[in-house]
């Protein structure tokens, strides 16, 4: 199984791609005598691209020159050999940011958007990401529910000393009264917890334990929520592999309405371990649009601020945020933007603060100046990002503006960077990083940032 992997806003070589799934080669042999190796690259390129364009777009993968650049989305694909040999290689972009924050970054949201799969695309298990990393929406939602867990009923039949329940009143007259026997064949209900949803949820505990290869590296959150799940549903249910059909006979009314988001997490597991294909892989492609999920997290990092400080918090998300433009009379047909929306706004009484998320590497850039990357050219960016931002504090009265940009933060550098302006001292602008060093974890992340937001309100603001 070929493999290929590059970073997320990076780009990998094309040449050594067609070489390795017999591009070049299949080029070589159609072109006449005498083209050139150019040539050759270029039909190659073309076959390449039209065999592969869905899933390049996909994760939006883009074809530049000789390389495959990509974006702020990660995620893996399948990749067509230049002729079909029923298997394919396969193209992992990884995030900037590791893949355990990001497990944690999706525990604190419900909404699903910035994860997307495509069932019919299979890749290897050798590659698939381990399960544990996706598994805390699944362990949050199980616990939720199992703290007032809906119970089933099962039937019972038992042989007793007296009539019980429903009784099997025909066998006891051929069987035990000519004998004079006391028996009676009872039928009866129970309630119990041993019923289908809690067979699914035990399925999807023991699937993600499986899928641990180092337990020393798995967050403590996740293993104090599988051990809580254990203990309340005990020992004694059997799992059930989820499937199509299964997934449609869960119940869902009743008490087994508050179970809906459950199914969901489950659905979604079951896809990304595989068990839901019918074919021999058991992996499918997904891509996570990191850029989404690392703007949903700082929106959580400043909400969290906001309360705790007793200033009002806005957000593009819920629409809180948008700045609108009332359209004038006389402003005719003229088309135009009818509205401003800005990541996160947080005030008080006599500051404004304006900050945009911006997944890119523009912070470390920056600290450890280089005037070009071979990348792209980050400082036109940069500028244009900050303009942006600046833009929004127009619109306020009120007497201190404070504009910051928040990136992630992968090298030991400053902790933030503040500037005044020149001709207003009251309007400050600046960089507010997260900082994804080795070890961390999501408290520690919400912690220094927190501080030190309060610190540049403190002394700057």
């Amino acid at each position: 199984m070929e493999v290929f992997k590059l970073n997320e806003n990076s780009s990998i070589g094309l040449k050594g791609i067609l070489n390795r799934l017999g591009y070049i080669k299949l080029a070589e042999k159609s072109l006449p005598y005498g083209a050139g190796k150019s040539d050759a690259f270029n039909k190659a390129l073309s076959r390449f691209i039209k065999r592969n364009s869905d899933y390049l777009n996909f994760l939006k993968i883009k074809v530049e020159n000789d390389k495959l650049c990509s974006n702020s989305i990660a995620g893996i694909i399948p990749l067509e050999y230049a002729i079909d040999s029923g298997e394919k290689a396969n193209l992992l972009v990884e995030p900037m940011i590791n893949w355990q924050t990001l497990s944690e970054f999706a525990s604190i949201t419900k909404d699903r958007d910035w994860l997307t799969l495509n069932e019919n695309w299979a890749v290897s298990k050798a590659l698939d990401i381990e399960l544990w990393y996706f598994s805390k929406p699944f362990l949050d939602e199980a616990l939720s529910v199992l703290k007032r867990p809906a119970k089933g009923f099962k039937t019972i039949s038992n042989s007793d000393y007296f009539p019980k329940g429903n009784t099997d009143w025909v066998n006891y007259s051929i069987q035990s009264h000519p004998y004079k026997r006391l028996e009676f064949h009872n039928k009866f209900s129970i309630s119990t917890f041993d019923v289908l949803p809690h067979s699914l949820i035990v399925w999807g505990v023991e699937a993600i334990k499986k899928s641990i290869n180092n337990y020393q590296i798995v967050p403590q959150s996740i293993k104090e929520t599988i051990k809580n799940i254990t203990i309340i549903l005990g020992k004694n249910i059997t799992p059930v592999v989820p499937s199509n059909k299964i997934l449609a006979q869960l119940p869902r009314t009743g008490a087994w309405a508050g179970y809906l988001n459950l199914y969901k997490e489950i659905e979604h597991l079951a896809i990304l371990a595989g068990v839901i294909n019918k074919e021999k892989y058991t992996g499918c492609a997904y891509s996570i649009k990191t850029e989404e999920l690392f703007e949903e997290f700082t929106m959580y990092l400043c909400e969290s601020f906001a309360k705790r400080s007793g200033f009002k918090f806005y957000k593009d998300k819920d629409d809180s945020a948008r700045i609108g433009f009332i359209k004038s009379e006389d402003s005719g047909n003229f088309k135009m933007l009818n509205s401003l929306r800005p990541d996160i706004i947080i005030n008080s009484n006599d500051l404004l603060i304006v900050i945009d998320s911006k997944y890119k590497r523009h912070y470390d850039l920056a600290s450890n100046y280089r005037k070009s990357n071979a990348d792209f050219d980050w400082e036109d960016e940069m500028r244009h990002d900050l303009h942006q931002a600046i833009s929004y504090t127009i619109f306020s009265e009120k007497k201190n503006k404070l504009v910051l940009l928040t990136h992630p933060k992968l090298t030991q550098s400053t902790k933030y960077h503040i500037r005044r302006t020149s001709r207003n001292k009251n309007i400050i602008v600046g960089y507010l990083p997260l900082h994804f060093k080795s070890g961390t974890t999501i408290k520690t992340i919400e912690k220094e940032y927190i501080d030190n937001l309060n610190e540049i309100i403190k002394n700057f603001a």
